[in-house]
């Protein structure tokens, strides 16, 4: 199978087959470090298309609409592998199934996540650039035990009274 779009060219050595009849491939392919920016740079370009999610795929030289799922990846020595998923815009339109509120909660945590560390990122570049922090007072604030992440942990399911809730 060979899997085209923008100018971007995949050969996946592993496919879910059991998705394809559904329209949603699942895959996993290796690239070289130049193939892999490449890819990411398209992947971020399509996930922050405002004026369309979805983008002009071809699979074995037949055209389809589709956007990405889930993309994770690793890092090796001369190459990265890419475990992907695209999904049919028909797959979308078909879908009546009305979403879970833990779904959104989830898209909201990581959002919300991902624009805190980029702030913080920010500030202490800035602070650095202005030589109002050193190179020690930024390792101590990056330096966070295990304890203290296992103590801010046990407070996210602090509630205001454990009656209310199932036993």
């Amino acid at each position: 199978m060979i899997i085209k779009f923008g100018d971007i060219e995949i050969e996946p050595y592993a496919l879910n087959e059991l998705d394809r009849e559904e329209s949603v491939y699942t895959f996993n392919f290796k690239v070289n470090v130049d193939e892999f920016k490449k890819f990411m740079d398209f992947l971020v370009s399509s996930d922050t298309n405002e004026k369309e999610d979805y983008f002009q795929v071809f699979i074995d030289d037949e055209p389809h609409t589709m956007r990405f799922g889930i993309v994770g990846y690793s890092e090796h020595k001369q190459f990265n592998k890419v475990h992907a998923v695209l999904v049919d815009k028909q797959v979308d339109e078909n879908d009546n199934r009305k979403r879970f509120v833990h779904q959104q909660k989830e898209f909201n945590l990581t959002d919300s996540y991902l624009r805190q560390k980029l702030i913080i990122e920010n500030l202490l570049g800035v602070l650095k650039e202005n030589n109002l922090i050193s190179e020690k007072q930024e390792q101590d604030i990056y330096n966070i035990s295990d304890i203290n992440i296992a103590r801010e942990r046990i407070k996210l399911f602090k509630v205001e009274d454990v009656d209310s809730y199932e036993v």
